[in-house]
């Protein structure tokens, strides 16, 4: 099942596993992409479990220490969003650029309604709201591509579920979830590999691949 994955991907049998791994361990790397706010350094009195203020005052040393404080950022997550977004552009020099800049337009404006935005926190899609997103995907590149021997259907539905999510969910509601007050820095596709981006276009690929041989099946049993 995994090789006629990364095949229907055009990934060549021989990096499936690489690929993998990168995802598996990209997991908790971030690329900054543009910094919000300035570290900045604040001065904290030195708590007195750790040095008494007597023992402070005795040998003359300041009872005030350093802090410094983090850079404030938008960051991209390796596996969550670096890697998937690339295999969904590679599919434009594959599948039908049309269908899947129609499919990603169509997944950004459900994704931009169905997600919930948290201030300061994180953007978060119910499970229910993630299958239906998924589901428009995967139907609307079926209505769009016609399947054929190398079922190009599945590259565009994968593709356009995860530049749609991309988009309609994530770049359109920057504004919107104020990563200017955020506690932590906040990184697009930060989940990892449980990110709406990386599950969507997972799961729009597994149900594109084998929702016709399903229905084929269903269809004869009932005969």
């Amino acid at each position: 099942m995994f090789s006629t994955l990364i095949a229907r991907l055009g990934i060549a049998p021989g990096l499936g596993l690489p690929l993998l791994i990168a995802a598996f361990f990209g997991c908790s790397i971030n690329l900054p992409l543009f910094i919000l706010t300035q570290a900045r350094q604040s001065k904290q009195r030195v708590s007195f479990e750790i040095f008494p203020l007597w023992l402070l005052k005795c040998l003359c040393l300041p009872s005030y220490k350093t802090q410094s404080e983090f850079y404030g950022y938008i960051g991209l997550n390796v596996s969550g969003g670096l890697i998937p977004i690339i295999l969904a552009l590679y599919q434009f020099h594959r599948a039908q650029p049309v269908a899947i800049l129609i499919v990603t337009a169509v997944v950004a404006s459900f994704s931009y309604f169905l997600v919930t935005v948290i201030p300061g926190r994180a953007i978060v899609t119910r499970v229910s709201r993630f299958w239906l997103i998924t589901i428009v995907a995967v139907l609307s590149a079926m209505a769009l591509v016609v399947g054929g021997v190398n079922r190009s259907d599945v590259s565009v539905a994968f593709a356009g579920g995860v530049l749609g999510t991309t988009i309609g969910g994530d770049l359109l509601h920057l504004k919107d979830v104020r990563p200017e007050i955020a506690a932590t820095p906040l990184s697009i596709g930060g989940a990892g590999l449980d990110d709406g981006i990386a599950q969507c276009g997972l799961c729009a690929l597994i149900i594109a691949e084998w929702l016709p041989a399903t229905m084929a099946w269903l269809s004869a049993c009932l005969r």
